[in-house]
């Protein structure tokens, strides 16, 4: 049942309060919630874990795997065999099963520092592969950062940083907003050791090389989340001192924000950081630590507003984490973090959601096991591949972990009421206690019976909590960096109604708009201390409405019924609105004219324009001075003003009107 279609409450059965319990939110002082110290193999797994899977069951040792997911939750591998040389071999389950691995690239220079590939998937399943190796560039040979792409088969290598001198160690991400996609990399040369950064466009085409104006750097790792906002994290001083900077236009180089200090000191020679993000601008590092003398994974959170929370120790154990095999998954809808590390010859899980869990063994064998990658999918699963040595030959595994610890619920699916069976009256102060009670019973047959008894067992009646919706849902509707796509950005307030509540979270739910109220579904699952949802990567050739409902923190409670809706407005102003002036002359006179013109705005692609509104006033006239003057065909973009004084300066917008008569807001304006 839909609570955006009906205003009877739902009740939640007890596997979506299992669900639910997992999508408790990441406080922002997370970090003072210090997890218990643990050592290695003392506990059994608090998840439900699939049985893993040999993806790469090679007669070859197979290691450094890496993993990604798409929004319909396949995952997609890459690893390297050793067979002579190094070769990249690429497997997936988008069909049900994992393919047969098949190999589609090697390792030019095979020694240790070469390779260092990196992984990204879109949200459709386009596979992006970066890696660096020692290469002919120029007639020379040296280190670059080469990039394949997945597109009906493996398009060969491409070199993207295009240096001289050297670019390693170096991270990828693909933008969810547009699918576009950026590489950073170590710079070597004069200055040594800068960041490179390349953007390549959703339409293919790639970005001029930059030099990112943040300092000197190692190993930087990037991340992207909803909003288009890039997160980055890099070490400095041989990678002990670590830096984080983000920005809301990453393709432009001098939009970084002023870098933040992460770490003074990790306490050891390298740190290998690295950096996830959730929908709402959060971001949240992990790095090698050995400041408390062993080697720990750490982990500190930035906030979208640039709050930077305090160190957390994850690891929390007597032995050393494996140097490089640190890895950490961020539910982009709620903030879950998964963070896992090798250690012992173990893979370990620690995850954060609301509270620490206990420390898991994943593997928990004889065997030694080493290098993971994680990643979390749209319905909160967790995936999992790492490196095992199998009777001495190294194989890649795969397996699958529920969001969050398994729990157990005794109670019921059914709404709690009132019983029509017997009413009680006992002295009794618990459950459990032994006492003298009258109990006086009225069955539902026609006789009565009274008694006397020396224990009880109470009917308890209870009314479930349900809180009320948000109110004044407001959405913002806006073009992503490429125009390709748009961003819809819902906005909320807290509804007064619910503050004795404690409220676990809020549900967006959306349809198309031209649909009915019944094919609303939910999209995410925000924790309660938020009141804006980015969903972004939206076709223009669609509009979208959003509703919201409330889910309290009782397990027992009930969702509330929807909020009001928040649809996109029909029509969006023209863009790039501007206005030249040209004189006509003729042997007797000179006429002054106006030229205004606009461009078309994506966003109404979904709607048919009919005309365009061409509105104009004096210089410093009010704006309520602004009178229509004329009005054009749709397919048009340019009016001229004619016969104007040539003592007169004046002002310009323009709106867009559809066929149903809609007006849009007015554009920008376009001064003369």
């Amino acid at each position: 049942m839909n609570p955006m279609t009906i205003e009877r409450p739902v009740r939640r059965t007890a596997i979506s309060m299992i669900i639910l319990v997992g999508a408790v939110l990441l406080i922002s002082a997370f970090a003072m919630v210090k997890p218990q110290r643990r050592e290695p193999g003392k506990f059994t797994a608090p998840f439900e874990i699939t049985p893993r899977v040999n993806i790469s069951n090679s007669s070859s040792n197979s290691d450094w795997p890496l993993l990604g997911v798409d929004d319909n939750g396949a995952a997609y591998a890459v690893w390297f065999e050793y067979l002579r040389n190094r070769k990249l071999y690429f497997s997936t389950n988008k069909s049900g099963q994992w393919t047969t691995p098949a190999q589609f690239e090697q390792i030019y220079y095979d020694n240790e520092e070469s390779g260092w590939p990196w992984f990204a998937v879109s949200s459709s399943g386009i596979p992006h592969v970066t890696l660096h190796d020692y290469r002919p560039h120029n007639g020379d040979i040296t280190y670059n950062i080469y990039y394949l792409i997945y597109q009906n088969g493996w398009l060969p290598a491409v070199n993207v940083s295009s240096n001289d001198t050297a670019s390693t160690y170096h991270g990828c991400a693909v933008n969810p907003a547009d699918n576009s996609f950026y590489v950073v990399w170590q710079h070597e040369g004069e200055p040594e050791r800068t960041i490179g950064l390349r953007y390549k466009s959703p339409s293919g085409s790639w970005g001029a090389i930059q030099t990112l104006p943040i300092g000197t750097g190692y190993m930087p790792q990037i991340t992207i989340d909803a909003t288009g906002t890039a997160h980055l994290v890099w070490g400095t001083a041989w990678g002990t001192t670590l830096w984080y900077s983000k920005n809301r236009t990453p393709q432009s180089s001098n939009t970084w924000t002023q870098p933040i200090l992460i770490k003074g000191d990790a306490g050891v020679p390298w740190s290998y950081p690295k950096i996830d993000c959730d929908n709402f601008g959060n971001a949240y590092l992990i790095w090698e630590d050995g400041t408390q003398g062993n080697r720990e994974i750490f982990l500190r959170k930035v906030s979208n507003d640039g709050t930077l929370g305090g160190e957390v120790n994850v690891s929390q154990t007597s032995g050393n984490s494996l140097e490089n095999t640190l890895a950490v998954a961020v539910n982009k809808a709620n903030g879950n973090i998964y963070i896992g590390w090798a250690e012992g010859g173990e893979i370990f899980l620690r995850t954060f959601t609301g509270t620490w869990s206990e420390l898991t063994n994943l593997t928990n064998n004889t065997a030694d096991s080493n290098m993971l990658s994680l990643a979390v999918d749209r319905a909160g699963l967790l995936h999992v591949v790492y490196a095992e040595s199998v009777s001495g030959n190294w194989e890649i595994f795969y397996q699958t972990v529920s969001s969050g610890p398994t729990t157990t619920s005794t109670s019921t699916t059914s709404i709690p009421s009132t019983s029509t069976s017997s009413t009680t009256t006992s002295t009794a102060t618990t459950s459990t206690s032994t006492s003298t009670s009258t109990s006086t019973s009225t069955s539902t047959s026609t006789s009565t019976t009274t008694s006397t008894t020396t224990s009880t067992t109470s009917t308890t009646t209870s009314i479930p909590v349900q809180p009320k919706p948000p109110l004044n849902p407001f959405l913002d509707t806006r073009l992503d960096a490429s125009q390709t796509l748009k961003i819809n950005t819902i906005v909320w307030q807290r509804n007064p109604a619910n503050d004795n509540l404690e409220l676990l979270e809020y549900r967006v739910w959306r349809k198309r708009a031209n649909l009915s109220d019944s094919d609303f579904s939910v999209i995410a699952a925000v924790p309660a201390t938020t009141f804006q949802y980015v969903d972004g990567g939206r076709s223009l050739s669609e509009k979208y409405t959003y509703g919201l409902t409330t889910i309290p923190k009782d397990p027992y409670g009930l969702e509330s019924t929807g909020s009001e809706f928040a649809t996109e407005i029909v029509t969006f102003p023209p863009l790039n609105a501007a206005c030249r002036t040209v004189t006509n002359s003729s042997l007797f006179r000179s006429e002054k004219i106006n030229i205004v013109s606009w461009k078309r705005n994506p966003l109404n692609e979904a709607i048919t324009v009919i005309q365009y509104n061409i509105y104009r006033k004096k210089a410093g006239q009010d704006d309520s001075q602004y009178q229509r003057i004329a009005a054009v065909a749709g397919y048009a973009f340019e009016y001229q003003d004619r016969k104007l004084s040539f003592n007169e300066k004046y002002h310009y917008v323009i709106t867009t009107v559809d066929t149903g008569g809609y007006e849009s807001a007015r554009s920008s304006t376009a001064i003369e």
